[in-house]
């Protein structure tokens, strides 16, 4: 009844399941009795009446009501705002958004954990009807069991299977496995089912889990890992509700006061009481243009929030060190028949056999670069070693270990034996010179000879100053 085809009838008859619409968010379900009626606050309806008439018909309440409701056929996305609630269900904006990740399609064969109050597997099977067909579990009897009276009541037997299993546990059947092409787990604990869901994922197959905490995501995050999935994401799907309304608004005061004045003296409208005082109704568009209506729009404030955090991956085509199927099983000491043919790891790249390994290492070293500041880095780099600690111990065992601030501040220069250029020592002026070379050079006279003697025996507070050298590369000395 839920799914579309062209057998399907478009007139409503007795026994047929149809979806009442009274509002937006007030909608119910019932099957059609002739001899039964339908009452809610619009009136009371004679079911008898809706037989014949085509889905989406008025039916009308009996006089001297004059109220009336729309009867709809039935569709996933209606029969998950009338369902009777079992456990917490998804909503249509996570439902699509869903069934739009796992890239389902006609013929798709899925693995639902989780089946619940059905909410989202009317919509899968819906999607995937009617070649495919779709394996839902449930750890709780009872709940499997209303599942499955009531797909087989919604006309879905032939493409819904409900089984009761602790997936969580025991993982998905043997005989599934390799044969899914997208899995869904709704679960507390999803992470515990991710490796029974990788063996029965198909190559490139999706794996999609709902969970409200951020906690579990972190947790099936890392198994996912673990389980050669790649292109992994979380999102999550929060929906706003917009209010859409005509309200009448004043466009010209002027000739909207000048209205009223004329309305409060009878020159236009109609009269109508209102308690004791005669008010003027005015027209909807108002005396000569002076009011128009407006369509406004506003978010709604009690919109639904957070429901919960949706986690996708694909499946690798084939993780490294996993056999391909149709080879040949390993020998008796381990080594594959095809061992020499590149294997495809899980980012998508590919393994070197042991052929194209054996090549490579016969192949003569580049010759390694050794000048001044060239020197290569080791072959091998601990990935667990924070950047800053490597840089600091590449620096050590090039430069030594560097001295604390208080011993670097004097230090000199020694150069190294093979160096034969002349020295020349290069001191810092004294104190005279310093006074010196602030005397202008009009002024200039021959230095005394205290000053002299200054010069050539400076104070102990400058003896032992930094030294340049010039020359090639020296030795650091204290």
């Amino acid at each position: 009844m839920l799914l579309h085809s062209t057998e399907q009838r478009n007139t409503i008859e007795k026994g047929d399941l149809v979806i009442i619409y009274e509002h937006h968010d007030s909608m119910k379900s019932i099957v059609v009795d002739p001899k039964a009626d339908f009452s809610n606050k619009f009136g009371n309806f004679k079911m008898a009446d809706w037989i014949g008439k085509p889905f989406g018909s008025k039916g009308y309440a009996k006089a001297p009501s004059s109220g009336w409701v729309y009867l709809l056929r039935p569709t996933p996305e209606l029969w998950t705002k009338v369902l009777l609630h079992r456990t917490q269900i998804l909503y249509a904006a996570d439902i699509a958004l869903i069934c739009t990740m796992l890239e389902l399609r006609p013929g798709s064969r899925v693995l639902e954990c989780g089946t619940g109050s059905g909410s989202l597997t009317h919509a899968l099977a819906r999607a995937i009807a009617p070649l495919g067909h779709l394996h839902t579990f449930d750890f709780h009897a009872q709940r499997a069991t209303m599942a499955a009276k009531e797909f087989q009541e919604h006309g879905l037997k032939d493409v819904v299977t409900v089984a009761q299993r602790d997936i969580e546990q025991a993982g998905f059947p043997e005989e599934l496995h390799g044969q899914a092409d997208a899995v869904f787990l709704d679960v507390p604990g999803p992470w515990k089912a991710v490796p029974s869901a990788a063996r029965c994922l198909r190559p490139n197959g999706v794996l999609a889990t709902f969970s409200p905490c951020i906690e579990q995501v972190q947790k099936t995050r890392e198994a996912m890992a673990c389980a050669s999935f790649w292109d992994v994401r979380v999102l999550e799907c929060l929906l706003h509700d917009y209010e859409v309304r005509s309200e009448r608004m004043i466009t010209d005061t002027e000739a909207y006061a000048a209205a009223m004045n004329a309305a409060a003296l009878g020159g236009y409208g109609k009269k109508r009481k209102h308690g004791t005082d005669q008010v003027a109704v005015m027209d909807r568009e108002g005396p000569d243009g002076a009011c128009k209506s407006f369509v406004l729009a506003k978010p709604v404030a009690d919109g639904r929030g957070h429901t919960g955090y949706l986690v996708f991956a694909r499946r690798a085509l084939k993780s490294i060190g996993e056999q391909s199927e149709g080879t040949p099983e390993p020998s008796a000491n381990g080594a594959a028949a095809n061992a020499d043919a590149p294997v495809v790891s899980a980012s998508g790249g590919t393994v070197p056999g042991a052929a194209q390994r054996a090549a490579e290492e016969s192949r003569p070293a580049k010759k390694q670069n050794t000048g001044v500041g060239a020197e290569a880095l080791p072959s091998t780099v601990d990935l667990g070693l924070p950047n800053a600690e490597f840089f600091e111990a590449q620096m050590a065992a090039k430069y030594g270990t560097p001295k604390p601030a208080a011993q670097s501040r004097q230090r000199s220069v020694t150069p190294t034996a093979n160096v034969s250029r002349p020295q020349a020592t290069v001191q810092p002026p004294s104190q005279a010179a310093q006074v010196q070379s602030q005397v202008p050079k009009a002024a200039e006279e021959p230095m005394p000879a205290a000053a002299a003697k200054a010069a050539e025996h400076p104070p102990e507070d400058q003896q032992g100053s930094t030294q340049l050298v010039a020359g090639d590369y020296g030795v650091l000395s204290d």
